[in-house]
């Protein structure tokens, strides 16, 4: 489990390399996103979750979506299983990974 826990923190880091800010709360993405007017590109995971890390490990490797997530979103991976917390209007249903494309205006939120 420890093992998965450093694989997982140095897959976050190596996506602040790649990515530039990477939020692990939607709560502190929300005033940067606001300022940068630009949606919050939401990704939920779990450290024990091993389909979550092979999709960070994944996406840490496309650059066309590094650049697509650069350009046009503020990137937040939110890792549940550390404690990271999910707003209680978005619908999760607790299953990882999830990946949500959240707007700054709750009744603008689509499903």
């Amino acid at each position: 489990m420890k093992k998965v826990l450093v694989v997982l923190f140095f897959m976050v880091i190596s996506f602040q390399y790649a990515y530039g800010e990477i939020f692990e709360s939607i709560y502190k993405a929300l005033p940067y996103a606001q300022k940068e007017n630009k949606l919050i590109a939401f990704f939920i995971v779990s450290s024990r979750c091993p389909h979550c890390i092979k999709l960070l490990n994944d996406m840490k490797n496309n650059q066309n979506l590094i650049d697509l997530l650069n350009n046009n979103y503020v990137t937040v991976i939110a890792d549940i299983s550390s404690g990271a917390k999910v707003p209680i209007d978005l619908p999760f249903k607790g299953n990882t990974p999830t990946m949500m494309v959240v707007t700054l205006e709750p009744k603008h939120r689509m499903y």
